[in-house]
């Protein structure tokens, strides 16, 4: 589960937190590791883990809200891991 600041043109979105020099109309979206779109506030699919290193493959994509413009995109996300 993550919870980062919403992007108030695409629900569930991360916003583009980049300030002064910032695209405009840009919105970021999270994929969990089944490749399906992680909402704010969701919890993904389960990952199963082995002995030694483990990877979590999650990714972003950029959307278009508007007319977009550009300039910088950042954002931020605090994950909860729970282990079970």
């Amino acid at each position: 589960m993550f919870a980062p600041s919403q992007d108030a043109a695409l629900a569930g979105s991360l916003a583009n937190t980049a300030g002064a020099g910032s695209a405009t109309n840009v919105a970021l979206q999270l994929f969990g590791p089944d490749g399906n779109v992680l909402n704010i506030g969701d919890t993904s699919s389960n990952v199963k883990l082995i002995n030694g290193e483990n990877t979590i493959p999650l990714s972003v994509d950029y959307i278009a809200t508007g007319a977009a413009t550009p300039g910088n995109v950042s954002s931020t996300a605090t994950f909860q891991m729970v282990y079970s």
